[in-house]
């Protein structure tokens, strides 16, 4: 892999939004093969109309948010993708809450879920997360640990598996069933997607509308509030290839997981490799005649150019800001990414 993270996230953002846009069209005519939408979402059947109005809702909300007016940041369409939280100020950095300095100095909410350099954002062992401010929106790819997102991806995208290779030679499917697909940097920035529509929402509603995907899920669990959760296996409650939920790590409430950005994300990855299905979370093969098309109507679905598969690691000793290109450094002398959707 190239020492160029700032393209590596272009190209992943723009596969993201394709599985986005692919989840949409799949809901709506499919086909859908196995049994992820049950295992992810709680839904009673692939063909569920209520779950399956609610995907095409999620989506429409991401392609929605990707396309507001930035404000502050050009007076253009785009969505802001930074790769260090540099920007952010701890106000009160034990309970994860920073202000960002470049935008208003709009309050920000960072989960709290480790003990490393607690004066960051992202030193509590984040991979990254999203946030809204007046005027737009914002994806942090935390970078300044060996765990986020900017350094642990495995492929930049999913794209080789739609295109050339078998998906089950694959060996973190092999290892891990569909939440193989997680390592895809691609994958990653579509969670924070999912998160970044429920500002969208959260912020044109009226006053007290609440965020579809929040990072703490809707409903207790034994009386107790629960965060979100991430991985194929904590929310079905399964092991790769069995049918039955372990009874020591039950399965998400069809409510909560319905809500959980990690669910939607994993069910639109395994969706957008059309010749494989997931029973159990594991993969199998669709015979043609069951396969959904790589492109529903020829109207793009823009797929990342050729090169950007493989398992080829980011060598996790470089920081980003050795890695990105100079044209993409901000005036504070911070690496970013700004992306502009047009429609």
């Amino acid at each position: 892999m190239g020492s160029d993270l700032a393209n590596h996230v272009s190209v992943a953002t723009l596969e993201a939004q394709s599985i986005a846009l692919y989840m949409a069209k799949k809901a709506l005519v499919g086909p859908r093969v196995g049994n992820l939408m049950q295992d992810l979402l709680g839904a009673p059947s692939e063909d569920d109309p209520e779950t399956l109005a609610q995907i095409a809702t999620a989506v429409t909300n991401i392609i929605a948010a990707m396309n507001v007016p930035s404000t502050n940041e050009g007076n253009s369409l785009g969505l802001i993708i930074t790769c260090t939280d540099a920007h952010l100020t701890p106000i009160d950095s034990t309970n994860g809450i920073f202000r960002d300095i470049k935008r208003g100095g709009v309050r920000v909410q960072v989960p709290r879920i480790g003990t490393v350099n607690p004066q960051t954002a992202c030193g509590f062992g984040l991979q990254g997360f999203a946030y809204g401010y007046p005027g737009g929106q914002v994806i942090v790819l935390c970078s300044d640990t060996e765990w986020g997102a900017a350094k642990v991806y495995n492929e930049v995208t999913l794209n080789k598996w739609r295109l050339a290779g078998d998906l089950r030679s694959n060996p973190l499917v092999i290892n891990k069933g569909v939440d193989g697909l997680a390592g895809a940097l691609s994958v990653k920035i579509l969670h924070e997607l999912f998160h970044v529509g429920g500002f969208f929402v959260q912020q044109g509603g009226p006053f007290g509308t609440t965020n579809p995907f929040p990072a703490v899920l809707p409903e207790q669990v034994q009386g107790k509030s629960i965060s979100e959760v991430y991985t194929w296996k904590s929310i079905s409650g399964k092991t790769v290839g069995s049918p039955t939920v372990d009874p020591n790590s039950p399965a998400l409430s069809s409510t909560n997981a319905l809500h959980n950005a990690d669910s939607m994300a994993l069910l639109g990855a395994g969706w957008y490799v059309p010749a494989y299905g997931w029973v159990d979370g594991a993969c199998k093969t669709v015979k043609k005649a069951n396969q959904s098309p790589l492109q529903y109507d020829g109207q793009g679905f823009p797929s990342a150019p050729d090169g950007y598969g493989g398992f080829e690691n980011i060598d996790s000793s470089l920081f980003p800001e050795k890695r990105a290109i100079n044209d993409w450094q901000g005036s504070d002398g911070s690496y970013k990414a700004r992306f502009v959707h047009l429609t």
